[in-house]
């Protein structure tokens, strides 16, 4: 599973009778989006803030909306699902959150190929 958008658990967790001891992370289909889509404007805040304001800042922005809008992004784009991703150690969290969002972001550069062989 190791790649290039993967989050390797220091903690690992059990889903579904399986332990995931890492996390990949997929480009957004749009049905995952509408999960997503709730958690945006909490994640794009931080971002704003985190933007040359150093981790001081970025640790007093971290409330409980944006600790959900973590959740449910790496749940959502890691295919595990919000109510497992609540079970991660928060420092696994805190290195997968970005990895979900670089996925999120890369949704946006897409070519526009289809990949379902439909017309």
């Amino acid at each position: 599973m190791s790649g290039m958008n993967t989050a390797k658990l220091q903690y690992p967790i059990t889903v579904d009778g399986k332990v995931v001891s890492e996390l990949e992370f997929r480009r957004p289909k749009a049905k995952t989006m509408v999960a997503v889509a709730r958690h945006l404007p909490a994640l794009q805040s931080l971002g704003r803030i985190a933007e040359g304001q150093g981790e001081d800042a970025v640790a007093d922005a971290v409330d409980e909306h944006v600790m959900a809008a973590m959740i449910g992004i790496v749940g959502a784009l890691s295919g595990i699902g919000e109510e497992a991703a609540g079970e991660l150690d928060y420092a696994d969290l805190l290195a997968a959150a970005p990895k979900a969002m670089e996925a999120l972001g890369n949704s946006q550069a897409g070519d526009g190929v289809k990949t379902t062989g439909e017309a």
